[in-house]
């Protein structure tokens, strides 16, 4: 799956935190949820906002409920306007893919596929907090434009802190993904396709 390359810049840090997908207890959305009071301790002006639907949603709201963190999670729905959704994408410093390993990981849907989302925060300049799950998760961390975690809260909480605590590796990070991505552009991929 390729991108045509992103037309706009991020103009200023955030610190939002972004998750888009469908809701389901496999997306691994609930542990973020979870490392949110740690990072909040830290960066009380975070934000986790989830753009998506799903069977999930009021179980993912009621533990924001539980954990006393609604004002820092935003639940913004599906949004089909793809200008709007390009605009909150552009307003994240960050994203997160934290996808729920299984025991066998070649069991794992998330591991053979290639989750366009990814490629999409890395298009738009966003590090990905992610599992070890999808098959190129190693590629993104080598190439400096993720961190890999444990399906772990502190783990989760660790990375995005790291990230969202230093101005200048949340920049590199964000530099890293945009260049990462070119490869991945349309243009290069249908050209060499077609001339090959």
């Amino acid at each position: 799956i390729g991108v045509y390359p992103a037309s706009r810049k991020r103009l200023k840090k955030t610190s939002k935190v972004l998750f888009i997908g469908h809701l389901l207890k496999k997306q691994g959305v609930q542990k973020v949820i979870e490392a949110l009071p740690e990072i909040l301790k830290k960066i009380p002006k975070c934000k986790l906002i989830v753009v998506g639907g799903g069977e999930y949603k009021d179980a993912l709201i009621r533990k924001t409920k539980q954990l006393g963190i609604s004002n820092a999670v935003e639940f913004k729905g599906w949004i089909k306007d793809k200008s709007e959704l390009e605009s909150i994408t552009f307003e994240a410093d960050l994203a997160v893919a934290c996808y729920v390993p299984e025991k066998e990981m070649l069991r794992n849907f998330s591991y053979y596929a290639d989750p366009t989302k990814i490629k999409d925060y890395l298009n738009a300049g966003l590090p990905v907090v992610m599992t070890n799950v999808p098959h190129n998760a190693s590629d993104i961390e080598n190439n400096e434009c993720g961190i890999i975690v444990k399906y772990e809260k502190r783990s989760i909480a660790s990375a995005i802190l790291k990230l969202l605590q230093d101005d200048k590796k949340l920049a590199f990070y964000q530099k890293n993904a945009v260049k990462f991505m070119k490869k991945y552009n349309w243009d290069l991929i249908f050209t060499k396709a077609l001339n090959g």
